[in-house]
């Protein structure tokens, strides 16, 4: 492994995780990494354009250029090629906010969110990019959104028994562990989970999970509405259409349901 590449992107990733400039001094703490090898590595990612000093403070910051590559990755993705289509129809036919969700491990990273927000800031708590363990509860919620429930529900069952068992003491103290368990039988069971407010009352939604060629998980996609238009019956369809879209998802990355 290449120890001065490995230290040149621990030090940009906590750069672009940065809300301010930080100086040399400060990252070199923070990596246990001396503050010649620091500046070296910022002087290099300043030539190639990742990095840029702020005049005043002589501090860094990192650059958009990561966010430039991120995006073409993104656009020429085969994840993208293949979610699109199928959420941007579900948004058309729903007329409500769409959320792309990849599976990484037990993480789920928001990937793409299509249609209008509606009167509730959805994107304030799913952010593009963002990323959220599927046991942990979100910021300002009771209980596990509809997509995270939908990912458990998608696992092994191995898998899902030990994610039951490790819940963060956060979640158990909010959230019962039994309504849980309901909740991921109901999803497999129906092909979609939902949420009926228990994250948050005047939030409900519906998520069904997508997999690849060899029945892995891919990922989730989500439907997000405000309480007051989202009633039980209409809740119900739209579960019924994001089940089918994550399928053809599904279809267009190779997988075939028996």
């Amino acid at each position: 492994m290449d120890k001065t590449l490995v230290k040149g992107l621990t030090l940009y990733e906590m750069l672009a995780a940065s809300d301010r400039p930080r100086g040399v001094t400060e990252l070199s703490q923070a990596l246990e990494l001396t503050k010649s090898n620091v500046h070296r590595l910022l002087k290099t990612m300043m030539s190639c354009g990742y990095v840029q000093q702020d005049a005043e403070t002589g501090r860094y910051i990192a650059t958009f250029k990561g966010w430039e590559i991120g995006y073409e990755v993104w656009t020429r993705s085969a994840l993208k090629r293949a979610t699109s289509p199928f959420a941007e129809d579900l948004a058309r036919r729903t007329g409500q906010m769409v959320h792309v969700a990849i599976a990484e491990g037990e993480d789920l990273l928001f990937f793409e969110q299509i249609g209008a927000p509606g009167p509730y800031p959805f994107r304030r708590f799913w952010p593009i990019g963002g990323r959220m363990p599927c046991w942990e509860l979100m910021s300002g919620g009771h209980d596990l959104i509809a997509m995270q429930v939908a990912c458990i529900a998608a696992m092994p069952d191995a898998d899902r028994k030990r994610i039951l068992k490790g819940l963060s003491e956060k979640a158990r103290r909010a959230a019962s562990v039994k309504k849980l368990v309901a909740r991921i039988q109901e999803a497999q069971e129906k092909g979609y989970a939902v949420n009926r407010g228990e994250w948050m009352d005047n939030v409900r939604g519906v998520a069904s999970p997508f997999l690849r060629a060899d029945g892995a998980l891919a990922g989730v996609l989500g439907l997000t509405a405000d309480a007051a238009e989202a009633k039980d019956e209409l809740l119900e369809r739209w579960g019924k259409a994001t089940s089918q879209s994550a399928r053809g998802i599904s279809h267009a990355l190779g997988h075939e349901y028996r």
